[in-house]
């Protein structure tokens, strides 16, 4: 493959990334809080599965998704994930689109404290 093809491929790729982020983005701001944060997250996270076969490279095994080298580390990063994606669930649902995206955008840090 020419290099210029690998650069549209990812330059396409990266639009079709940021269009599902505004998408979801869009679909939590619809339903008004009708659906729990925590609710909204699970299915957000069952569809993300979706992508696994175009992430996993060809000499992965499929158990090298859940494989760790440090169970604390892993853990903490998934409770962190969960907080994080029901704290930016809830700031999309009462916040106004701007204000959310700014303090996603400036401060992700500090995201889920930004009020």
């Amino acid at each position: 493959m020419i290099a210029t093809q690998s650069h549209i491929r990812g330059v396409l790729l990266a639009f079709l990334a940021y269009a599902v982020y505004a998408f979801s983005d869009a679909s939590v701001k619809i339903l008004h809080g009708a659906v729990p944060a925590y609710q909204a997250a699970f299915i957000g996270a069952v569809l993300g599965i979706v992508a696994l076969p175009f992430i996993k490279g060809r000499g992965d095994r499929w158990s090298d998704m859940v494989a760790t080298s440090n169970r604390w580390l892993w853990l903490l990063r998934f409770v962190c994930a969960a907080i994080g994606s029901i704290a930016s669930i809830i700031a999309f649902t009462k916040l106004p689109m701007a204000e959310a995206f700014s303090c996603f955008s400036c401060c992700p840090a500090s995201s889920p404290f930004c009020r």
